[in-house]
């Protein structure tokens, strides 16, 4: 057997590995509700599946029917949506249906990482099955993806891109521009902010074209560009506006300076929180690759760079709480293995003594930041909570780096008088495992335990949408905070009181409170002139604003709901929405 077929059976493998890991996590998904299994997905995912869902029913890609409001950001993950609502699929298992797609994407992209690392660590094939493993267990990656949301189809065009991009390094195919123009536009119809990676991947073909240059960007920029057109011209003409409603909600009225600072605190708490390991191998990665800076090695610093830049730019994500990289950032998960790959390949030619000390340091130093930077972000609902959260975390982790540790002196005993490059290569790739684990432990552990907090939520909310279906007759008018899975699974009329769906909302000032993306605007005045049947949740309201939706004519309900009594609600049924679990 050639070296090249045991690569590809031990990607196949691999595969085959994650698509058990993925098939076990969309398991532990479902949740009973009134005896019955149901699925969702992350709340903004949620949201998608209704516009979905509305298309087709007929209705257009609209929130509520007839009210033309573009509160989605993933056009082509939507009509993807939109597929599944028109196979004969009941509603609580057209999540389900969403989740197997994503999991099909993701494990699309190993055999591509598998090329990709071919090419960036040639003749090094532990360290390429050991890249195409981190993207196969990143859990941002997976998490993303398989609760829904559109990072698993941007992640696998994007990468499939630049595979694309480094064909054409080898050696300028016809076909192959052609597809990459194809991909390139599917990543542009994923999402707009997708500009920012395709003129990367652009430059970098053209750059990288072996053959007739200007053919190259000629091809590749009219057709992007055609696209880039084409959807604002589709925009404006359905939806009357250059740019999705969120745009407005989360940039306008909302400084730059703002932005960054939230920005910059998302990149420090992440990295003190998550991803200083990875960090330090992609460090790894850019500095030993600094000796031959490779076409493709530029192409993927670009790619991650301008990536963090711009969720920098944005203020980070609303979900930054959950202490793993936000879905922007996540997109370039292929990209940053890749770069970690070509760490490891520069660690493997250091003397295998140099590297236990190199990584005896490393690991003091994570140590040192699980006790000391991790403190200042443990949650906890009081002060013992989160001193023993931080003690568990440390204790665990510890003992983790110290069992590093002993095996690493173990393989330098046992290396012997073997070449230090053999043995160098043993440690380096013993000591990214452990890194890239510590950077899993939490997140992991918090989804088997099934105390994830997204998880949580998501089912909550599915709970509430099922009882207001049963509850309120069709056309009762529902204002809601968090609008993913109680309109979807309702399927009533809904006002979404934070702004994304609502455009005047959104062209408001923001509020002077903690930057959120999307949470930083309301206007409870303006709701209750809209007068809905039902208020499910109000988001940072004060005495002021309970007082006069109740002036308005509101009741408050046991559970919190608040409805009107004027129009013949059964209050009763509506008392036993479980708004609090």
């Amino acid at each position: 057997m050639t070296g090249t077929d045991a690569s590809r059976r031990a990607v196949g493998a691999v595969t085959a590995g994650a698509a058990v890991a993925y098939a076990a996590f969309i398991g532990t998904s479902g949740f009973s509700v009134g005896g019955r299994t149901y699925f969702s997905l992350f709340d903004d995912a949620m949201i998608s599946m209704r516009y979905a869902h509305n298309l087709a029913d007929g209705h257009g890609l609209v929130w509520n029917p007839g009210q033309r409001v573009e509160g989605f950001t993933n056009p082509l993950w939507t009509l993807v949506m939109a597929g599944v609502h028109w196979l004969p699929i009941p509603l609580r298992f057209t999540s389900l249906a969403v989740m197997f797609i994503s999991a099909a994407l993701l494990l699309l992209q190993l055999p591509v990482t598998a090329a990709l690392a071919r090419r960036i660590v040639p003749g090094r094939p532990r360290i390429q099955l050991a890249a195409v493993i981190g993207v196969a267990a990143y859990y941002p990656l997976v998490f993303w993806s398989l609760r829904g949301m559109e990072v698993g189809l941007l992640s696998a065009l994007l990468s499939t891109a630049l595979l694309l991009v480094a064909r054409l390094h080898e050696g300028e195919r016809g076909r192959d521009v052609v597809a990459l123009a194809v991909v390139l536009s599917l990543a542009l119809a994923t999402r707009l902010d997708a500009a920012i990676p395709v003129a990367i991947l652009v430059i970098a073909a053209g750059r990288m074209t072996t053959g007739v240059r200007w053919r190259t960007f000629a091809v590749l920029g009219v057709v992007t560009g055609g696209v880039l057109v084409g959807t604002e011209l589709a925009r404006h003409a359905y939806y009357h506006a250059w740019l999705p409603n969120t745009y407005y909600l989360k940039v306008q009225g909302i400084s730059t300076t703002t932005r960054l600072h939230g920005g910059v605190d998302m990149i420090v708490r992440l990295v003190a929180v998550e991803a200083l390991p990875l960090v330090l191998l992609v460090g790894a990665g850019i500095w030993f690759a600094r000796r031959t800076w490779s076409p493709l090695v530029v192409t993927c610093i670009g790619l991650l760079g301008a990536q963090v830049a711009y969720a920098v730019y944005v203020g980070g994500d609303a979900w930054e709480s959950l202490d793993f990289s936000d879905r922007y950032i996540t997109t370039m998960t292929v990209p940053a293995f890749l770069l970690i790959a070509a760490g490891l390949a520069g660690l493997a030619d250091v003397p295998a003594r140099v590297l236990a000390v190199l990584g005896g340091a490393t690991l003091v130093l994570l140590a040192l930041d699980l006790v000391v930077t991790r403190a200042r972000y443990a949650k906890g609902p009081s002060v013992h909570a989160r001193a023993t959260w931080l003690v568990h975390r440390s204790a665990s982790s510890i003992l983790v780096i110290a069992a590093v540790i002993a095996v690493a002196g173990v393989v330098l005993a046992l290396a012997g008088s073997r070449s230090s490059g053999g043995a160098s290569e043993r440690v380096a790739l013993a000591g990214a495992a452990v890194l890239t684990v510590l950077t899993l432990v939490q997140p992991v552990w918090s989804w088997v335990h099934r105390d994830d907090v997204t998880f949580l939520f998501d089912k909550r909310e599915t709970r509430v949408g099922v009882a207001l279906a049963a509850a309120a007759p069709p056309g009762t008018t529902v204002a809601l905070s968090f609008a993913g899975a109680p309109a979807y699974f309702s399927q009533l009329p809904a006002l979404d009181m934070l702004g994304k769906m609502d455009p005047v909302i959104a062209h408001e000032p923001s509020h002077p409170v903690p930057f959120r993306p999307g949470h930083t605007k309301w206007d409870y005045a303006y709701v209750a002139r809209q007068h809905p049947d039902v208020i499910l949740d109000l988001y940072m309201a004060t005495a002021a604003d309970k007082a006069a939706f109740t002036a308005a004519g509101y009741t408050t309900l046991p559970n919190g709901l608040r409805a009107r009594t004027d129009v013949g609600l059964d209050l009763t049924r509506l008392a036993a929405v479980p708004l609090g679990g």
